[in-house]
């Protein structure tokens, strides 16, 4: 288990309650995907109870859709509900997506990734596992990296100067070591998380941050399909925790925290005491395991000095 904190969550608390003034997202339009059920429709209400102005929910299921939208409702009248069907995994679904808000001018100030083709398999044969990896890749990178894309390009006008924020609803798999059965999963889940993390590299926290977060063991439909001798060996976190977490992760106290990969369970407060450790450009970033962090300009030194950073 990571523990980067010595506090280690499993339920949401007061420091990324979405009830407080802190966390407050008056007058932000929310878009979740992959909204209709589990981690994403907890992290949907989260956004709500914290009086978010506006909250698009998309899904490829409409029939889940409909009953998600309007179990919401029934609880929340403050915050406008936009659900939107949309296959992620489609270009044209995405692009219909955009296209629908912005004929209807809605600006989006939070993107959080949660859509996941959760697919398992072997391997071997590589060649049987080609057909799989190509098309976890097609959900779990290329249409969110287009989501991505519409997102950051959409007008500025009026909305120069606002915060904006991607939450990217990751997974330990990004970086587990082995993770027997679950390659194309798990490859797909790195190189999103890669992809943001040099995406942060190259832009400012002011413009937008940008955060990829294990939602911790949360018991989704995904889960409930494994055995049940592993489900009983699991200590199961609350969905509230992983959609509290994107909640305060989207605000402007989690900035320190772009480019970052983090487990929802961290403590945010014990994250904060130790800023000081976020100017190595590595800490809590995907890399080669056992080494220190080196960047490209550190390892052309190294080769040209035969190894010897000493004498560069």
């Amino acid at each position: 288990m990571a523990s980067t904190t010595r506090i280690f969550h499993h339920s949401s608390y007061a420091a990324i309650s979405p009830t407080t003034i802190e966390n407050d997202q008056s007058g932000r339009t929310i878009l979740i995907i992959g909204a209709s059920s589990g981690i994403g429709f907890a992290i949907a209400k989260a956004f709500m109870q914290a009086k978010a102005g506006r909250v698009i929910l998309t899904g490829r299921r409409k029939e889940a859709l409909e009953k998600a939208t309007q179990t919401l409702r029934d609880s929340f009248r403050t915050s406008e509900i936009v659900p939107i069907v949309c296959n992620i995994r489609s270009e044209d679904s995405i692009r219909d997506l955009w296209q629908h808000l912005s004929l209807n001018e809605m600006f989006v100030d939070v993107l959080v990734i949660n859509a996941a083709d959760a697919s398992t398999g072997s391997i071997t044969p590589v060649k049987e596992f080609l057909p799989q990896l190509r098309t976890v890749m097609e959900t779990n990178l290329f249409g969110h990296l287009l989501a991505v894309s519409s997102f950051l390009d959409q007008p500025q006008d009026e909305h120069v100067g606002r915060p904006k924020a991607i939450v990217n609803i990751s997974s330990f798999a990004a970086h587990a070591n082995p993770s027997p059965l679950q390659a194309a999963y798990s490859v797909s889940k790195a190189s999103l998380a890669h992809t943001l993390q040099l995406l942060a590299d190259e832009m400012p926290s002011s413009r937008c941050h940008i955060i990829n977060v294990h939602p911790g063991a949360v018991l989704t439909e995904a889960a409930e399909k494994a055995p049940q001798e592993v489900k009983d060996a699991v200590v199961w976190d609350e969905p509230e925790l992983p959609a509290a977490f994107s909640v305060w992760a989207s605000t402007r106290q989690a900035q320190f925290l772009h480019g970052r990969f983090v487990w929802g369970n961290w403590d945010v407060e014990e994250l904060a005491e130790r800023k000081a450790e976020f100017a190595d450009p590595g800490f809590l970033k995907l890399g080669l395991q056992g080494t220190e962090y080196v960047d490209r300009t550190t390892i052309f030194d190294k080769i040209r000095t035969g190894g010897n950073l000493d004498a560069a």
